[in-house]
């Protein structure tokens, strides 16, 4: 009795949800799921080209910004103003211009401000580069040692003496 209920009726009526399931998940389903699948492929590529075109314009215009400014820091006032006051400053007593150190070297913005105000500085930066927030720089202790470590890192010397055992030994905000 049993064998004939399941290849009368069990069966037929199970190999139909089945057809009716499998026709709705591959005539359906599936190519919902397909399509969302290829389209957040090509949003994720439209973002990484979008992104890969802007730092490539952007490099663009950040060496053409930087050759009118060195050429005002090193020709104009280098080989220029420096010289010229600095021949005037001997002949008189005073005080002489410094010579520009040059670039990229770190350090502190002028002035105070508080994360409240938000940031009002357009800064460019180098990859890899960080910043400190201006309440960490009120501290002399973090200010002076902010310039070692730039200083140290410039001359290719170890780190290892600026860290401490606690939670930023080898830590990294990168993952």
């Amino acid at each position: 009795m049993f064998t004939w209920l399941w290849r009368k009726a069990v069966s037929p009526a199970l190999s139909g949800i089945k057809s009716v399931i499998s026709t709705g998940y591959n005539s359906g389903i599936k190519p919902v799921f397909d399509a969302l699948k290829t389209a957040t492929g090509q949003v994720s590529s439209a973002f990484d080209t979008a992104r890969k075109g802007i730092d490539k314009a952007w490099s663009k215009v950040s060496g053409i910004a930087k050759k009118p400014v060195e050429f005002i820091i090193d020709t104009v006032y280098g080989k220029g103003i420096r010289p010229v006051w600095n021949t005037v400053a001997k002949a008189f007593g005073a005080p002489e211009l410094p010579a520009f150190k040059g670039f990229a070297r770190g350090g502190v913005l002028a002035g105070q401000s508080s994360w409240r105000d938000g940031d009002d500085q357009l800064v460019p930066m180098r990859r890899g580069e960080g910043v400190y927030v201006s309440e960490a720089m009120r501290d002399p202790y973090e200010r002076a040692r902010l310039f070692a470590v730039n200083r140290a890192a410039m001359r290719g010397q170890s780190l290892a003496q600026y860290q401490g055992e606690g939670f930023a030994k080898g830590a990294s905000s990168a993952g």
